[in-house]
């Protein structure tokens, strides 16, 4: 192997990036979960802008006063934004096939460092657990309060690509396996 030096280094740099590499993994979990529910209250922040400088603009006109334009605003059920739930909830991102895709991938992407590499670093596999567990509370507030609902379709897997993958990552891992025991417990000359 080139550039370790001899193979315990290579073992311990290995276990240090996969520690590192699933600590940002965590991370990351929450920011892919925060960034459509901050792009929604954008999009509601410049609506409401909107209709303040409307309403701005027709007191000036004389067709309606400011402040009465202003007072049935806040006084909306919905906390002063004006929308009802159906409404704000049609405001919402919507939750899109590549969302979907990489929000599984994640998953098998975790999956496959544990499986290829847990022998090396046993620690990663709690740490697979603590990301996963993550990122599924993640994935249900973001699906729950930050991009509209999908529709209900039926399935009845998780699809036969995903299945392909992950039987190839499982294929793959025992092969990776076998060849990192047999280069840590091999003797060196």
């Amino acid at each position: 192997l080139v550039g370790c030096g001899d193979e315990q280094h290579c073992v311990e740099e290995l276990c240090v990036q996969l520690r590192i590499l699933f600590v940002f993994e965590m991370v990351s979990h929450f920011i892919y979960a925060l960034i459509p529910y901050l792009k929604y209250k954008r999009l509601l922040w410049l609506e409401k802008r909107s209709m303040i400088f409307r309403a701005a603009d027709a007191a000036e006109n004389g067709s309606h006063s400011y402040r009465s334009v202003m007072a049935q605003w806040q006084q909306s059920p919905h906390r002063g934004c004006g929308w009802s739930y159906q409404e704000s909830q049609a405001k919402l991102p919507e939750y899109t096939v590549a969302e979907e895709i990489s929000d599984r991938i994640y998953a098998n992407i975790e999956l496959g460092y544990v499986l290829f590499f847990g022998i090396a670093a046993p620690e990663i596999i709690v740490l697979f657990f603590i990301s996963n567990w993550l990122h599924l509370r993640a994935l249900a507030w973001k699906l729950f309060y930050a991009v509209r609902r999908p529709f209900p379709e039926a399935a009845s897997g998780i699809g036969e690509v995903f299945h392909t993958i992950y039987m190839f990552t499982c294929h793959m891992a025992v092969v990776c396996n076998i060849a990192m025991l047999l280069m840590t417990n091999s003797e060196s000359p």
